[in-house]
Order: structure tokens, then C-alpha cells, then sequence
């Protein structure tokens, strides 16, 4: 009984003396390995900026952080994720305000598919698993994903194993290049080309279509909801944003938001601005001049 006894001790003594050192350089080397260190700035204490923006690549190359706040004198911070879905932009409030609480929220909503099923925007785990050694990060990913909490509470390579050949990567090749999703500037926003413009054309701006209620998903409410409830407990000024596009124009989509919000959460809908295709990337994406155009608009629009 006592060599089982001494077998089990020695078998837990290996496992903490490999598992723990090697998690740790899973840990570190997938850090480094990313490029876009916005996260990681937000542990470390560099971002206390008292307004963020929340939303998917439209607003991520869409708003031009630093231009807004020049314009409105406040610290002003992009989180934008490209291919992003409203329940991971419910995960990242939850995130940024576990670490602390900013006085302005820009939620971007994006027109048609905000709160439908759209396989260009998911819960995007795979930006948030190489911060997963941070608590908060963990949770959302306990609670988004097939992650176990306690499970990784205990083992850290157990936390860490979607990282391991990727935190590998960078030990052989260093750091991954900048890319139109993780190039981003000290204000978390990623500029996009105004020299080269990828519009179709064909887009009719003079046509229109009603918003159908029937495709929505109950998640995707649930989350917009779910920030709702979670600024006002906090003390935490919302704002729902518009951006605009090179598309037919959708009918009835602000009284849609306001159904679900309701009349005391602000919406500026800019999505009838900036149509001359000098601001526009692409239909759907506004170019560097469009992003500091954005960013004057809505400045006037929050400090009125």
C-alpha cells in the first residue's frame, strides 16, 4: 500500500514539475506569437480608455479611434474583431469590464445579419484562446465553448492545449505579420487603403427592402440584451451605432433596435452618410478617409 502510496506522490510531483513549466512556455509563446496585443494591453494596464468600441470589422476599420478622441477630448479605445458575431461582443464587454469600467460604450451594429445566422461573423474563440491565462478570458471561453473551467483551474497545459502548436510557431518563426485584421494603431484601429477601391458597382443605393424579423436568433438578442443590462447596472453609457454602406437601404431596422432596446438607449444611424465612394473600401467597409469622417460624425452626435 505504501508503494502505491509513494508511486502516486512521485507520479503528481512529475506532473507538477513538467506540466507547469511547459504550460508556461505554451502560455508565453503563444502571446508573442500574436500580433495584435490589444488583450494583452488590457491586463497589463495600458488601456483605461473611457470610451471603447464594440463591434465586428465595420467598426473596426470603420471608426478611427484616435480621430474621435481628438474630437471629443476623452481616451478612446477600438476593439473591433473582424468576423465577429454579438456573442462574442458580449464576451469582450465582459472582459474589459472585469478589468475596469469605461464611461462610454459604441456598440456597432451591423445592418441585416446582426442578429441572424451569417457564417462571416462567429463567436471568434480563436482570439481570445491566446489570452486564456487570464481569468476572464477563461470564463467566457468556459461559457462559449467546450472549455472546462475547473478542469483548467487545475492543469495548465489542460488550459492551454488549443496553443500548443501554435505558441510552437513562434519559438520557430517569431511573431505573425500584420495582416487588414491585426494591423492595428495605439487607439485599436486598423486603417484601410483609400488608394484602391474594391465597390461593386452594380449596387443600387435607390432600391430598398423591409427588415424580416422571422431569422433572428434568440442568442443574438440575447446578448445585445445582455450588454444592455450589464451597462446599466454598471453605470456605463451605451450607444448603438450605424455605420454606412454602399447597399440598398433597409427599411425599418431602427424600429427594430428600438423594439429590443428600448426609448433610453441612444441610436446614431449614420447609414445614409458618407455615400460618396471616396470614403468606401468596399460596400460594406469605410477606407481611412471614411473612418476619420466616421469619426467627426459621431463626435458631433455624442456630445450634443
Amino acid at each position: 500500500m505504501k508503494k502505491l502510496i509513494y508511486k502516486i506522490l512521485l507520479f503528481i510531483l512529475i506532473i507538477f514539475l513538467v506540466e507547469k513549466p511547459f504550460g508556461y512556455l505554451v502560455s508565453q509563446g503563444i502571446l508573442e506569437r500574436q500580433y495584435d496585443q490589444r488583450l494583452e494591453k488590457l491586463f497589463a494596464g495600458e488601456i483605461r480608455s473611457e470610451v471603447i468600441i464594440l463591434g465586428s470589422s465595420r467598426s473596426l476599420n470603420g471608426i478611427d479611434a484616435g480621430q474621435l478622441g481628438e474630437k471629443l477630448g476623452q481616451t478612446i479605445y477600438n476593439f473591433g474583431f473582424s468576423g465577429s458575431n454579438l456573442n462574442f461582443h458580449e464576451s469582450l464587454f465582459n472582459i474589459i469590464s472585469n478589468v475596469y469600467i469605461p464611461n462610454k460604450v459604441l456598440l456597432v451594429i451591423d445592418d441585416k445579419n446582426a442578429f441572424k445566422l451569417n457564417e462571416k461573423a462567429i463567436y471568434r474563440k480563436d482570439k481570445l484562446y491566446p489570452f486564456i491565462q487570464y481569468d476572464a478570458v477563461l470564463k467566457e471561453l468556459a461559457n462559449n465553448s467546450n472549455k472546462n473551467y475547473l478542469a483548467s483551474k487545475v492543469s495548465w497545459l489542460y488550459r492551454e492545449n488549443q496553443n500548443i502548436f501554435e505558441s510552437f510557431n513562434f519559438y520557430l518563426k517569431g511573431q505573425l505579420e500584420p495582416d487588414e485584421t491585426t494591423n492595428v494603431d495605439e487607439f485599436g484601429f486598423v486603417s484601410l487603403s483609400s488608394k484602391k477601391s474594391h465597390l461593386i458597382n452594380s449596387v443600387n443605393r435607390n432600391l430598398s427592402f423591409e427588415y424580416d424579423i422571422f431569422e433572428e436568433q434568440p442568442t443574438y438578442l440575447a446578448s445585445l440584451k445582455k450588454i444592455i443590462k450589464s451597462c446599466n447596472q454598471l453605470g456605463v453609457n451605451l450607444y448603438l451605432v450605424r455605420l454606412p454602406s454602399i447597399n440598398a437601404k433597409l427599411v425599418g431596422y431602427n424600429k427594430r433596435l428600438t423594439d429590443l432596446v428600448g426609448g433610453n438607449i441612444p441610436i446614431l444611424d449614420f447609414s445614409n452618410e458618407l455615400q460618396d465612394e471616396r470614403y468606401h473600401f468596399d460596400n460594406g467597409h469605410l477606407n481611412s478617409k471614411g473612418a476619420k469622417a466616421m469619426a467627426n460624425l459621431i463626435s458631433q452626435s455624442i456630445t450634443k
